[in-house]
């Protein structure tokens, strides 16, 4: 089911004109970007709301908290990376 669902963004986002090399860049499976800890999605969700008004020490800490939960949550280590 997810998988089907990641393929179905992907045909979308070629549909509406991304271009393939953004395409090959930013595919990741969505059962990789995903996780099944609620609790892990949680601390993810906030601190993207935490990054997003410029509170980055606590944007740091809820994903390394999300990381920890779920050590293959991979859209709050690409998110990590980047703060």
């Amino acid at each position: 089911m997810i998988a089907a669902l990641g393929k179905a963004g992907s045909q979308l986002r070629r549909r509406l004109g991304e271009s393939l090399s953004s395409l090959e860049k930013y595919d990741a499976p969505l059962d990789f970007a995903t996780t099944s800890s609620l609790e892990a999605l949680q601390a993810y969700r906030t601190a993207l709301m935490q990054f997003r008004f410029t509170r980055l020490r606590e944007a740091i800490a809820l994903l390394e908290r999300a990381v920890e939960l779920d050590p293959q949550f991979s859209s709050a280590y690409r998110v990590q990376g980047a703060v």
